[in-house]
């Protein structure tokens, strides 16, 4: 079986991780078995819900996800708030 992986590089704004995930997955009707996401610093602790500037969003991505697969009854892809999954640049 092939498995399909979301790599998505991601700043102040990690919608655009969810709105692929939606495209793809919904639309498209291509399962997405993992994703990973290539981010800044300060990025990180906005996919984290952790940045404190009042613009950026507070939900961790995480849940953004998770909540998009249960409104569209898909399977939740892996997606680990860890280093592995969340890969800042150096």
């Amino acid at each position: 079986m092939t498995n399909n992986i979301l790599i998505c590089v991601s700043g102040l704004t990690p919608q655009i991780v969810t709105e692929s995930l939606y495209c793809l997955a919904v639309k498209e009707k291509i399962p997405i078995h993992e994703v990973y996401v290539l981010t800044t610093k300060r990025g990180r602790d906005v996919i984290l819900g952790k940045d404190t500037h009042p613009s950026t969003p507070k939900t961790p991505l995480k849940k953004e996800i998770e909540s998009l697969c249960e409104m569209y009854k898909l399977k939740a892809p892996l997606f680990k708030e860890n280093d592995n999954h969340i890969i800042v640049a150096k």
